[in-house]
């Protein structure tokens, strides 16, 4: 890695920008504002203001390709809030919203506690463990499983993981993740048939057996609204928690902090989500041709709104490359804005508070283990692999 040369500006399959991209965003905010990626065909926009401006406005940058470069959102269907612009979107948010609630995300945390209180006990002992295997995956996993409804079906979490699965410098989705997609998606079409006939108190059965604009969901739509509730909160929330306990790993100053002030956590989160967020870029489509910096975009051309890089701008934050828990933030772009703002960043959030206000005072110190392995995704950010080491 280390005599490895970079092809391009910024590309986000690179593995050099997987590891660490805050230096091509920094060249990319003061050398190339506008970006263009032969490599990848696609355009870039970096600072704070433009991707501010971009990630808001729907008719000039549309979702109707969705958010990732690869295909990951043409795997989920019609139902996909992500693929889908007003009036669609519209629609579809609104049924979703309707069950999806900051209070039922609330609803959840005695789940959370009761799953945190087992680990602390099961990690009794422990010296080096994987936190991204025990917590960081595992807890979202649960979580999301309740609110959709499928605590029951463990294969849905293998296949999940599986559909997530890519390979650095490859913007094909591996023939095995294709594979559980495909799984994935019969095995949940068989669920919203067996919903329709005996229906839960759940969202399967709720998306099963609902309207939108006065006609019954299809089975398309119902797939791509699960697919897209299950998986959403999973990965971002574990890689969101993931990078936490990596940054903490090496700060004792901010554990403590923490630890003695569990007031500081709402907003040590949200700079978490600023400093190093889960998501890192988002792909929009142009309708039309749209001119930036004096430089047409052709009309159905890819530009990838760079969030990470608009949240490390010092022409918004003072200091952005420094981890200040105290930071007055203001706003940020990690839970994306407009109307598309994250549907599951009340999850994320809640998870992350009740992980540090409550789990990590029984941790105790620790420090990184052997293994520290990134995720692995063109717009995703944190670890597939994280030990920790606890010190006695």
């Amino acid at each position: 890695m280390a005599n490895a040369v970079k092809e391009t500006v910024w590309d986000p399959f690179d593995p050099i920008d997987i590891e660490d991209p805050y230096p091509s965003y920094r060249r990319l905010r003061d050398e190339y504002p506008l970006y263009y990626n032969p490599k990848r065909d696609f355009w870039a926009i970096s600072r704070f203001s433009d991707v501010e401006e971009a990630i808001r406005n729907w008719e000039v940058y549309s979702h109707r390709n969705g958010i990732d470069l690869d295909a990951t959102a043409s795997t989920m269907g019609e139902g996909n809030l992500l693929e889908a612009d007003p009036p669609q979107h519209t629609a579809l948010r609104r049924f979703a919203r309707a069950y999806i609630t900051p209070k039922r995300f609330l609803s959840l945390e005695p789940l959370v506690r009761g799953f945190l209180n087992g680990l602390l006990s099961r990690l009794d002992g422990v010296h080096e463990f994987n936190v991204v295997a025990e917590l960081c995956w595992a807890l979202p996993v649960r979580v999301n499983a309740a609110l959709v409804g499928l605590t029951d079906v463990p294969e849905a979490v293998t296949l999940i993981k599986a559909a997530l699965h890519r390979v650095p410098d490859q913007v094909e989705m591996p023939a095995e993740a294709v594979e559980a997609v495909v799984a994935l998606r019969s095995l949940l079409l068989d669920i919203v048939k067996d919903r329709r006939k005996s229906p839960k108190e759940d969202f399967i059965s709720i998306v099963a057996n609902g309207e939108i604009d006065g006609k019954p969901i299809t089975d398309t739509q119902a797939l791509g609204m699960l697919m897209l509730v299950w998986t959403a909160g999973l990965e971002t929330t574990a890689g969101l928690l993931s990078s936490i306990f990596y940054h903490l790993s090496g700060r004792p100053d901010l554990r403590q902090e923490l630890l003695a002030d569990p007031q500081l956590v709402p907003n040590a989160i949200e700079e978490f989500v600023r400093f190093d967020g889960s998501i890192q870029n988002v792909m929009r489509t142009t309708p039309r041709p749209v001119t930036v910096y004096g430089v047409e975009i052709p009309a159905d051309a890819r530009v990838s709104l760079v969030t990470g890089a608009a949240n490390r701008d010092e022409r918004r934050y003072e200091d952005p490359d420094t981890l200040d828990i105290h930071r007055k933030i203001g706003r940020h772009l990690g839970f994306s804005e407009g109307l598309h703002a994250c549907i599951g960043a009340p999850s994320a959030r809640m998870q992350s508070r009740i992980v540090l206000q409550e789990f990590l005072p029984g941790l105790g110190e620790f420090g990184l283990g052997r293994r520290q392995e990134r995720m692995v995704k063109q717009n995703a950010r944190g670890f597939e692999t994280l030990d920790l080491v606890r010190h006695w």
